[in-house]
This record gives structure tokens, C-alpha cells and sequence, in this order.
């Protein structure tokens, strides 16, 4: 989705793209994690309807609304009941595979949002430019957010951000 917003918005604009994601990762480990975390997720969708049910709407709304959807306040809270379903369903499960398993995959997921602001503030304080548009997927936004809230606490001034999706 993203890649295709930067397709789009190339038609509009000229741009200069800077790549703030992580792609150094050993493809073991991304095969490792995407194993536990089928596992985990599969689980969930077995056991929990309101989990299918919650995806399957999700989908429908991406499909028919798009963008307007995913940058809605609807997408946001959608998000996080899926997300209080996984902790729920895995959590009250007791089996210490599935809870590493969701464990590490929200450890990995911190992880490369906090290394994706590290290098946008990164970026900022080595070049000078004027704008700058970081486009995320919905799922990240709100834990991006509090990402940026943390860094922008201790480098006010550098970055002004404007969080169009609010608007």
C-alpha cells in the first residue's frame, strides 16, 4: 500500500526518497519470526470469532473506503481491539510458546518502528530540506506516534510534525 501511495504521489511531486526502514534483517530470522508469529495469529483466528469478524470488516473497509478508512479514527480503534483479542486470546491461553511468540513479534514491531523515527531524526540533523513525508502502514501509526512523542520531548524544534490523517 505504501509503495503504491509513493507511486502515486511521484506523479505529483518530485522527491528524493529516503529509506527509513530496516532491511539489514538475516533471512533465518525473519523465517523464524514469521513462523511464530503464523503460529500465534493463527491461533487466534481458530479461537476467537469476534477476531475474524473484526479482520474480515477491517478488510471490507480498506477495500471499499481506502485511504479515507485507514487514516479514519474508525481504523485506529479497529486496530487495537485486534490487538487487545491477540493479547486476550494468547495471554489466556498459558502456553509460554504462543506467549513468546506474540511477545516477540511486538518486541520486533517496537523495534523497527523506534529504528524507523531513529533514522528519520537521523536524517533531519545531518541534511537540510524543507518537507519530508513519512508514509506508514495503519497498523503502525499510533505506536509511531508515541515513537515520535518520545523523541520529539527531547529534540523539539527539529522536526514539525503534521499528522494529516488527523485531519
Amino acid at each position: 500500500m505504501e509503495a503504491h501511495a509513493i507511486t502515486k504521489y511521484r506523479e505529483f511531486k518530485l522527491f528524493q526518497p529516503v529509506p527509513v526502514d530496516r532491511y539489514d534483517m538475516p533471512q533465518n530470522l525473519i523465517a523464524e519470526i514469521k513462523r511464530q508469529t503464523d503460529c500465534v495469529f493463527d491461533f487466534v483466528e481458530q479461537t476467537s470469532q469476534e477476531y475474524r469478524l473484526l479482520n474480515e470488516a477491517n478488510d471490507n473497509s480498506v477495500h471499499r473506503d481506502g485511504f479515507n478508512y485507514l487514516n479514519s479514527v474508525a481504523c485506529e480503534t479497529m486496530m487495537a481491539r485486534i490487538r487487545e483479542i491477540e493479547e486476550r486470546a494468547i495471554n489466556g491461553t498459558g502456553d509460554q510458546d504462543l506467549i513468546h511468540g506474540l511477545k516477540r513479534w511486538r518486541q520486533f514491531t517496537q523495534k523497527r518502528e523506534s529504528e524507523m523515527i531513529d533514522n528519520i531524526y537521523q536524517y533531519c540533523r545531518e541534511n537540510v530540506f524543507d518537507t519530508g513525508v513519512f508514509l506508514v502502514g495503519a497498523a503502525h501509526k499510533t505506536d509511531i506516534v508515541k515513537e515520535i512523542e518520545k523523541h520529539a520531548s527531547t529534540e523539539a524544534g527539529l522536526i514539525d510534525w503534521n499528522f494529516a490523517y488527523h485531519n
